[in-house]
């Protein structure tokens, strides 16, 4: 099981490009992990910007907006 994605990776599963990925992770946006060279980043990190949840642990994408 895969703990980190490359640039590359979480790019592809952010859909987002690899030079974008690389200006927010040197902007400080997205949470990186730096070994040398390589830079990982978090499948756990990836998978929260793509899923978030509020602090209750209820997901935001479940949280009507009706404003009747």
């Amino acid at each position: 099981m895969k703990l980190t994605y490359t640039v590359s990776e979480a790019s592809k599963v952010l859909g987002i490009g690899r030079t974008k990925m690389y200006e927010l992770i040197n902007s400080g946006e997205i949470k990186s992990i730096r070994f040398g060279d390589a830079i990982r980043i978090s499948k756990t990190y990836v998978d929260e910007l793509i899923n978030p949840s509020t602090e209750d642990g209820q997901n935001y994408a479940n949280i009507s907006t009706n404003t009747k």
